[in-house]
């Protein structure tokens, strides 16, 4: 903790205020994959008894008998909630 005060110390004292994210998943209107998730139009897979929808790579849908795949935003239409463990890609 003591590591984490001092870095922290250190990037104030030298006008830290200014620092930029760097990461892929910094915000960029010009990525699609950001498009594709802020339109809808994104894969999930909706649960047709519960109404719930999932990505690709939740744990739920390796054992749902009942999910199909359908965009994010026809999903929604039908009612669906997303999943509170993948969070449905939203």
């Amino acid at each position: 903790m003591r590591t984490v005060t001092a870095i922290l110390a250190v990037v104030l004292a030298l006008g830290g205020t200014s620092i930029q994210p760097t990461s892929a998943f910094a915000a960029n209107s010009e990525n699609p994959h950001t498009r594709a998730l802020a339109d809808g139009n994104d894969t999930v897979y909706i649960n047709t008894n519960s109404k719930k929808y999932h990505t690709s790579s939740c744990i739920h849908l390796k054992r749902c008998t009942h999910c199909i795949a359908v965009k994010r935003s026809e999903a929604k239409a039908q009612g669906g909630v997303p999943c509170k463990v993948c969070g449905g890609g939203e």
